[in-house]
């Protein structure tokens, strides 16, 4: 189930990425570039596609690391307002 509120903080990945990475990769930009720690239960992080037609979102719950997946059916997500 998805397990989103607004007392999180929410980070937006800036740029575009390969969406086949998985949790394990993701994790290790969040560390990179965003310097901030993955495994805070506080944080959910946001990654897209540069064609806008995939998002993943990452975030970590009670040990584990979730990865949610979100494919339009038609057309594309909006680009992001910053």
């Amino acid at each position: 189930m998805l397990g989103l509120s607004p007392s999180y903080r929410y980070y937006l990945f800036h740029g575009s990425v390969d969406m086949r990475k998985g949790v394990f990769s993701l994790s290790e930009l969040v560390r990179s570039q965003l310097r901030s720690s993955p495994t805070d239960p506080s944080n959910v992080y946001i990654f897209m596609a540069k064609s806008r037609k995939v998002v993943k979102i990452l975030r970590y719950e009670r040990g584990f690391f979730v990865l949610y997946e979100k494919r339009p059916i038609h057309g594309k997500f909006r680009k992001p307002v910053l």
